[in-house]
């Protein structure tokens, strides 16, 4: 995969630095919306979680969330989706958004799970936003299923984790689940991140790889 970064090692990037690598990585236009979709909902419960004096940080949560998906464009499948991320991320002097990216897909729940606030929110906001929309964690499950037909035994075997990762989110929110995904699916999401980036998502008709 040809790289050309554009910060420099261990220094932090900016919403917009992490889009424009993305860009320069080849991540399609779609997968750009998706990561900023992502970003929007992570931000918001990280932020949300915050307030109720939890140890969780907005900002590193909406980058990890933004670039969760950066190696959609290196060709590997899903089973080492999330580890080429991260190896590119710790090379990059990025440890905590390493492990951000390493502890998101499903298979992470048999190996690595998410730990931090960080990596618990990411992972979740992942799982409820199929392309660049809010759908619910059952939307998500379902929408994965049908595009991974093989992978269905894992879905099924990752799906007591997420009930349980939705659970404490809502918990900590003094929120039933059901509250929290009606909260998520009636907040407006803010994809101006990745609008200018990816302005001929619809005109390609890409899909989510």
């Amino acid at each position: 995969m040809g790289v050309r970064y554009s910060w420099p090692v261990a220094q932090r990037p900016n919403d917009r630095v992490a889009l424009e690598i993305l860009r320069s990585l080849g991540v399609p236009p779609n997968v750009l919306r998706h990561s900023a979709a992502v970003a929007a909902v992570a931000f918001h419960l990280a932020s949300r979680l915050r307030e109720t004096g939890l140890a969780v940080d907005p900002a590193i949560t909406r980058l990890g969330a933004l670039l969760h998906d950066l190696d959609k464009a290196s060709g590997g499948g899903p089973d080492s989706h999330g580890q080429n991320a991260g190896q590119i991320l710790q090379a990059l002097g990025h440890p905590d958004l390493a492990r951000i990216a390493q502890r998101h897909p499903l298979q992470a729940w048999t190996s690595d799970p998410p730990q931090s606030w960080e990596e618990k929110i990411v992972h979740y906001a992942d799982k409820v936003v199929e392309e660049d929309r809010v759908v619910g964690l059952k939307g998500r499950l379902e929408g994965l299923r049908q595009r991974y037909p093989g992978h269905a035994e894992e879905i099924g075997a990752a799906e007591p984790h997420l009930r349980r990762l939705e659970e404490e989110i809502a918990r900590a929110l003094n929120l039933s689940p059901d509250q929290l995904t009606a909260e998520l699916l009636a907040w407006p999401l803010d994809l101006a991140l990745a609008q200018d980036l990816a302005p001929a998502y619809h005109a390609q008709g890409g899909k989510e790889k």
